[in-house]
């Protein structure tokens, strides 16, 4: 029986057949990068053994049929880059070997359904470009190997909880494009860290000195919020930074001189 079906990366059109569903051995379909319109088939949820659904880079509109929670095995979800409406479906609480999620650059809208606190499993999840709102569910401190998450440009509000501090396998965080609010969000895994990115929110306070404690960091952009005090001067310890945005806030006092220690700066 046919394991596997691999179309990616040629000019294919057209909807995705409903008589995928029958092709219940078959454990990858890649049909990225390709031109097919239309809607996800419920019928998708009778492929059963599935593990990998790559249908990301096409045209597809409609929504996350619940329907795929059928398929339990899932582990790698990508349908970036289309333009699915509707919510993220609580239903895929059944995902329960979930690795990567990802369906950034789309239309979805809803909140982060707090279920999917049962992919214990996960290590990427983007849901950036959307138009999500809500708060983030403190059941995403539950990822223990969760490595990237990146919410960029939702509606998204609140407090970030302090369960992410618990994300002890996290490196990227990106936050920006929102509206969060309260204390920059503090991070586990500070010395493997290499991207946090907050910009453009509404969090106040100030820059706290266990931010040069991230010795791995490349990427740190707190620009456009409401912090205040001083650039701490810890941050000449961050010898790897590459980038270092603090612009548009209301930080006071001098440019620290250690700032000449970041040779690595673009």
């Amino acid at each position: 029986a046919l394991t596997g079906l691999s179309v990616y990366n040629n000019f294919l059109s057209g909807t995705l057949p409903t008589e995928l569903g029958q092709l219940t051995a078959v454990t990858s379909v890649e049909m990225d990068d390709n031109f097919f319109t239309g809607t996800l088939p419920t019928e998708l949820g009778q492929m059963t053994a599935l593990t990998l659904l790559m249908v990301d880079n096409n045209i597809l509109t409609g929504k996350l049929p619940t329907e795929l929670s059928q398929m339990t095995s899932m582990q790698y979800f990508f349908a970036h880059n289309n333009s699915l409406t509707g919510t993220i479906p609580s239903e895929l609480a059944t995902w329960i070997y979930m690795h990567v999620f990802a369906v950034d650059d789309n239309r979805l809208t809803g909140t982060i359904p707090l279920e999917i606190g049962t992919w214990k499993a996960l290590t990427f999840f983007s849901i950036r470009n959307n138009r999500l709102t809500g708060t983030v569910p403190t059941e995403l401190g539950l990822y223990s190997s969760l490595q990237t998450l990146d919410l960029y440009n939702n509606s998204l509000y609140g407090t970030v909880p302090t369960e992410l501090g618990h994300l002890s396998a996290l490196t990227w965080l990106n936050l920006a494009n929102n509206g969060f609010v309260g204390t920059l969000p503090q991070v586990h895994n500070v010395s493997g860290f290499q991207i946090y990115e907050v910009s453009t929110n509404g969090f106040t306070g100030i820059i706290p000195t266990w931010v040069s404690e991230m010795t791995s960091l490349y990427h740190f952009s707190v620009s456009n919020n409401s912090l205040t005090g001083k650039i701490p001067t810890e941050v000449g310890l961050m010898t790897d930074l590459q980038i270092l945005y603090v612009n548009d806030n209301s930080l006071t006092g001098t440019l620290p001189t250690e700032l000449g220690q970041l040779t690595a700066l673009q």
